[in-house]
């Protein structure tokens, strides 16, 4: 896989995690009568996908230099 192709890949990814961790605080912030233990277990996974999308824009942006010589 080029480094452009890799790129684009997590580019997509940080994308698609974005729009999930999105979708997830749509439902916790409502008014929803699921389980403490469900809302917890989604906040949680909202935490994880921020640190998941800064570990993506630090990959594409090495990608980035990389490409470019530096």
């Amino acid at each position: 896989m080029s480094i452009q192709q890799s790129q684009k890949f997590f580019m997509d990814l940080g994308r698609l995690l974005g729009e999930l961790k999105a979708d997830l605080e749509v439902v916790v912030e409502s008014k929803t009568d699921l389980p403490s233990e469900v809302i917890d277990g989604f906040k949680l996974h909202i935490d994880q996908a921020d640190a998941m999308e800064s570990q993506i824009n630090d990959i594409v942006a090495q990608a980035a230099l990389t490409k470019r010589g530096l």
